[in-house]
């Protein structure tokens, strides 16, 4: 984070393990520019396999764009998705956001 302040570029190659916790940071000191630099990053490496992840921690940690995009990505990927533990969990710890999906998913 302070490399980022002082030479305006991240030190290490941007990854979800870098990426997530790093805009929990820069929101906390609102730092708008590596906020957007992180979302960018996460909205391009939405997988079927971190989808639902990435979908609970924007719920968490307020990532506006990706609580829009993370539902709808669930819901195009929706027969996959749903036979997956994580989607198993989401529904059992966070049921409004299984309902969300699934509300999109019906809508497509």
């Amino acid at each position: 984070m302070l490399h980022y302040i002082y030479s305006c570029q991240t030190l290490a190659p941007l990854t979800d393990a870098i990426a997530q916790p790093l805009f929990v940071v820069s929101d906390k000191y609102d730092i708008e520019d590596l906020k957007e630099k992180f979302v960018r990053y996460l909205l391009r490496s939405v997988r079927k396999s971190n989808a639902v992840d990435l979908l609970v921690w924007a719920n968490l940690h307020s990532g506006e764009k990706i609580q829009e995009a993370a539902p709808d990505f669930v819901a195009g990927n929706f027969k996959t998705i749903c036979h997956s533990n994580e989607w198993k969990n989401l529904m059992k710890n966070y049921p409004e956001l299984g309902f969300l999906v699934t509300r999109r998913y019906a809508a497509v």
